[in-house]
């Protein structure tokens, strides 16, 4: 009877070891993090989480939205562990992604509307 409850509870255990560590999940507590941040601005920002919006393809989501006298600002949350090195004008960006290397062009021309 013991043994079956340590198998029970194991196997509880392990199964939420894997939902808790699946990248779905690790990007929705992401992405409740920095909306808890953003609770954090001042009154005359306007914050909007997890947006949901219709394209001619069907739909697209938007992890964040803040409103601002300032502009309007639209957050893409990843919640990954590592560095990335650049400057607003370079052509190129560095990713280091446990220990993982990438790079990937950027160009502000590109963004531009």
């Amino acid at each position: 009877m013991n043994l079956i409850i340590i198998i029970g509870i194991f196997i509880l255990f392990a199964a939420w070891n894997i939902w808790w560590s699946s990248p779905q999940n690790i990007g929705k507590r992401g992405e409740r993090r920095i909306a808890r941040k953003l609770d954090w601005l001042y009154k005359e920002y306007i914050t909007l989480n997890d947006l949901l919006l219709p394209t001619r393809y069907g739909t697209t989501q938007i992890d964040h939205v803040v409103v601002s006298p300032y502009g309007i600002f639209v957050i893409e949350t990843k919640n990954y562990k590592g560095w990335i090195f650049g400057h607003e004008n370079s052509e190129e960006w560095k990713q280091s992604l446990l220990g993982k290397k990438r790079f990937w062009g950027w160009s502000s021309e590109q963004h531009k509307f």
